[in-house]
C-alpha cells in the first residue's frame, strides 16, 4: 500500500537527434520537466500509479524548443502514432 510507481516518458535537453517525427502525438517532457512532477507527486505523499507527462504535442514540437535546427520527419510506418497517456489523476492530484 505505500508505493509509488511513475510510468512516464522523457528526453534528453536540448533534443540531440537531427531530426524529429511529426505524425507521433506523445506527452513526453524533457528530463527536467517531467522530474519535477515526480518530486511533487513525491512532496504530496502520493500512492498508486501514475502517468507523468505534460500537454500532448509531436516529438518534433517538443524537439523543437530545443533545437532549432531539427527537421521534420515522419516515423517508420510500424511505429503508433499516438503514445499518449491518460494524465488525469496525476493532474488532479498535482491541481494542474
Amino acid at each position: 500500500k505505500n508505493y509509488l510507481i511513475c510510468r512516464l516518458s522523457h528526453k534528453d535537453k536540448p533534443f540531440s537527434y537531427e531530426s524529429a517525427w511529426t505524425d507521433v502525438k506523445t506527452n513526453a517532457d524533457y528530463t527536467d520537466v517531467i522530474s519535477s512532477l515526480v518530486i511533487d507527486l513525491i512532496k504530496l505523499d502520493a500512492k498508486g500509479f501514475y502517468n507523468v507527462g505534460t500537454e500532448e504535442k509531436t516529438i518534433y514540437e517538443l524537439a523543437k524548443k530545443t533545437n532549432p535546427n531539427v527537421r521534420q520527419t515522419l516515423s517508420p510506418i510500424h511505429t503508433p502514432k499516438n503514445v499518449t497517456t491518460d494524465l488525469s489523476k496525476m493532474k488532479n492530484t498535482l491541481g494542474l
